[in-house]
């Protein structure tokens, strides 16, 4: 009789309610955890959001690291190189406006060219380096009309025919 106390279990659970018993808490336990991780997810759902890599942050990220000091310096020497070149071109402007072409001591500052392909004489003043020029084919820079530029006959220098008599003058000579 001993046995059968020892296997006596009326109480206890049968294989079968055991195995319904661990079936309902792996399906608790599945939805307890699918729970949580759905919780957990929907709250980092926005922070996922933001740190996500899209095309334009890649090429915000992408970009160089620029230094706004240097940046401001940078364009503060560019507007003064470029005012001091406007200086610069007035300067000349001016000093061939008002050069004579000639030396101190009243000699011809006008040196002649002969080295162009149409054989006309042209002339470089040896004091403010302005070319004096016969009446010349010009190209203009391109623009949305003409994407070659466009060519113009530009009329002699104001002192190309003294540059014609310093020439008329040393071949008498």
């Amino acid at each position: 009789m001993a046995t059968e106390e020892k296997s006596d279990r009326s109480s206890a659970f049968t294989t079968e309610q055991l195995g319904e018993i661990n079936v309902a808490m792996s399906v608790a336990i599945k939805d307890a955890v699918a729970g949580a991780v759905a919780a957990a997810m929907a709250g980092l759902a926005p922070i996922l959001k933001e740190v996500a890599l899209t095309p334009e942050k890649l090429r915000e990220i992408n970009k160089p690291y620029v230094d706004p000091a240097k940046q401001a310096r940078e364009d503060r020497e560019r507007d003064d190189w470029r005012e001091e070149i406007a200086q610069q071109r007035a300067f000349v402007d001016a000093t061939r406006a008002n050069c004579s072409h000639l030396y101190r001591t009243g000699q011809e500052a006008i040196a002649l060219v002969h080295n162009q392909l149409d054989r006309q004489v042209r002339g470089l003043c040896m004091l403010c380096h302005e070319w004096i020029f016969p009446r010349e084919w010009t190209i203009d820079p391109p623009d949305e009309k003409n994407h070659k530029g466009l060519a113009k006959l530009r009329g002699p220098h104001k002192d190309y025919q003294r540059a014609v008599r310093i020439e008329q003058q040393r071949s008498m000579q």
